[in-house]
């Protein structure tokens, strides 16, 4: 076993996903096959510098009313008052609409709103910390 392919078992122990999800294979090739039948959304977002901001402003802002913030498995989950329901829908919409790499899911009940941030892509763990505020 030579270092690339080594290096390339050790992601995919320690992370799930290996070398075949995110470097471009030759059509025809083993990788590129596994590469086309799994492939991992790419971390874009279609949202101006300004505009994504913005947004990320009216996250800080929906915090400060959260309940509580935890993490869940692959992102993060979210809990504030269900009287900010239609904001909470309005921008959640928002993001998954701007960012297609994300699963947003929201949950009402008890008076609560519950956000769960999620994506299958490691490489969005930084994004989902910033919504979530953990890398305040």
């Amino acid at each position: 076993m030579n270092n690339i392919e080594a290096d390339m078992v050790r992601m995919k122990r320690r992370h799930g996903w290996s070398l075949a999800h995110r470097a471009p294979s030759q059509p025809g090739s083993r990788a590129y096959c596994e590469q086309m039948a799994d492939p991992l959304p790419p971390v874009v977002c279609t949202l101006t510098t300004k505009a994504a901001a913005s947004q990320v402003i009216e996250w800080d802002d929906l915090r400060d009313h959260a309940l509580r913030i935890e993490p869940v498995d692959g992102g993060a989950a979210m809990v504030l008052p269900e009287e900010l329901a239609d904001r909470i829908s309005d921008l959640a919409a928002r993001e998954a609409e701007c960012c297609a790499f994300l699963t947003i899911e929201t949950r009402r009940g008890g008076g609560e709103m519950e956000v769960v941030i999620t994506s299958v892509n490691p490489d969005a763990g930084p994004v989902i910390d910033m919504i979530a505020g953990f890398s305040d």
